[in-house]
């Protein structure tokens, strides 16, 4: 088995090299920026090792050289998005919460508290956002999840370099001593990141057709649970085993109607217990993982952050105005609080305090319509990849309890968010609101899970948005749009891949 392993991978790298180097330097290009995204390997070197409570002001160091590269990749991605703009205005049109929100961000300037702060903000955030609409345009949802899983496998490799060979980068000192980090810089951040790369893990796991590939999933479950435990950090074990119910509860979804109906009423049950006797359990599990009702203080920090929501509730104070130490608005809160707190550790207040309970709602509506979405995909098509949009809207509303990543630019939940929001609505779009000309069965994309991701040509992507101009009754000079994503010369032979390209956040 491991001779045939060893003869495919072979085997693929002959293939990628065969293609044009366009090709391969896209693929790189994704994984790089994905790793950028995680905030891993960079600036925990640009910080030279520093740890929290070792005395190091981190706002200190020089970050110029992380910010160039995030600047190179808003412009690459923007060349590529460009290129492929008619897939784009597709793609958005059937998008369109996910459109207000892009816009909503740069428009807080109109009401921004430092108009000029919410636009240098702003440009940082639309690159990280697009980044999530090109990965979306790109690749199927199924694509996305091996690619990202390839990223994690890189990430997961290297913290164990550095907790092993570079220890003053990859284990803390300071308030947290012999505490591993990896290539992040904070444990916590490192936690974060695992919990997700488990819930990719999971569902790799459970549902890839072939055995070897099953085993690589549960074989990186392992070893993001073994570089966990070298963090200590217990929030992503809660994460992890919600992401964990949610695999498997959505497999009810496959079963036949008269015994979906019997797992819905056992799972009414359930809920409503759990419901009954949440704040015991939660008092219990805290209790396990070493952690007061308290959250170690966040929940002092979010009575002061509500106090000044209620300020501005509905709007907001503009993106990435609020937090700034004692200067600005957040004196208030770090001064009640006595430390230096840099954000509210809670995703759904700091997006209060920046865009309001507007931006809130906005948020909210995205999630549960891709959440609707998906259900009725996973229902209809009987394709498990759909699932990873589950587990995602699971891993965003519980590590944002505790931690603030809802919108945070230059990170991966926003690009993870844009592109399982962005694809479910194209293949809901294509699947429930496309003409059909052809069954099911014959839908391109309904390619094995198991078929190689470099084998996936133009013929093999779907269209990823329907001919919206003939669903609107447009014609005439709309025609431009109503094939939803045309070939563009970069789709052809000898040049990028079938769909659109990258950016940086």
């Amino acid at each position: 088995m491991e001779i045939s392993v060893i003869q495919e991978a072979k085997d693929k790298i002959k293939e990628v090299f065969n293609r044009s180097p366009f090709y391969l330097l896209e693929h790189i290009f994704v994984v790089i920026s994905l790793i950028r995204y995680s905030q891993g390997l960079l600036e925990i070197i640009l910080m030279n090792g520093a740890s929290e409570g070792d005395g190091s002001d981190v706002l200190s160091f020089d970050y110029k050289l992380s910010i160039a590269i995030y600047f190179v990749n808003y412009v690459v991605t923007s060349v590529l998005l460009l290129l492929r703009w008619r897939r784009v205005v597709s793609a958005l049109m059937v998008a369109p919460a996910v459109t207000l929100l892009i816009v909503m961000v740069p428009l807080s300037f109109l009401w921004s508290i430092e108009p000029s702060k919410t636009l240098s903000a702003s440009i940082a955030m639309i690159g990280t956002l697009q980044f999530g609409l090109y990965i979306a345009i790109r690749y199927t949802l199924r694509d996305q999840v091996r690619i990202m899983a390839v990223m994690f496998a890189i990430s997961m490799f290297f913290c164990f370099i550095y907790g092993i060979f570079l220890r003053k980068y990859g284990v803390m000192a300071g308030a947290h001593p012999g505490k591993w980090r990896g290539i992040y810089t904070h444990k916590n951040q490192m936690g974060k990141m695992l919990a997700l790369s488990s819930g990719l893990s999971i569902l790799i796991g459970m549902t890839e057709p072939q055995k070897r590939h099953r085993r690589l999933g549960w074989i990186g479950l392992f070893v993001a649970l073994v570089l966990i435990q070298l963090s200590q950090s217990k929030s992503p074990i809660i994460n992890i085993f919600l992401m964990t119910a949610v695999s498997n509860i959505s497999q009810i979804l496959l079963l036949q109607s008269k015994w979906l109906n019997r797992a819905l009423v056992w799972l009414f049950v359930v809920g409503m217990n759990l419901w009954f006797y949440w704040e015991d359990i939660m008092i219990n599990v805290l209790g396990a993982l070493g952690k007061d009702a308290t959250l170690t203080g966040r929940t002092d920090v979010w009575e002061f952050v509500i106090d000044r929501i209620k300020d501005r509730p509905w709007l907001g104070h503009g993106f990435g105005t609020f937090w700034n130490g004692l200067n600005g608005p957040s004196n208030y809160v770090v001064r009640s609080v006595r430390w230096d707190v840099p954000d509210a550790h809670n995703g759904f207040l700091d997006l209060c305090i920046d865009l309001g309970l507007a931006g809130l709602a906005l948020y909210g509506f995205i999630l549960f319509q891709t959440l609707i979405k998906a259900l009725a995909l996973i229902r209809v098509t009987r394709r498990r990849e759909y699932m990873w949009a589950l587990i995602f809207i699971a891993y965003s509303l519980i590590a944002n309890l505790s931690e603030s990543s809802l919108l945070f630019r230059n990170s991966m939940p926003p690009v993870v968010l844009t592109a399982v929001s962005v694809s479910i609505a194209i293949e809901y779009h294509k699947e429930f609101k496309m003409p059909r000309s052809r069954s099911v069965s014959e839908d391109p994309i309904e390619t094995p899970l198991d078929r190689p991701l470099d084998d996936l040509d133009d013929s093999d992507m779907p269209s990823a948005v329907p001919n919206l101009a003939s669903d609107a009754g447009v014609g005439g000079s709309a025609s431009a749009i109503a094939q939803p994503f045309p070939q563009s010369p970069m789709d052809r032979p000898g040049g990028l891949p079938p769909q659109p390209d990258s950016s940086l956040g």
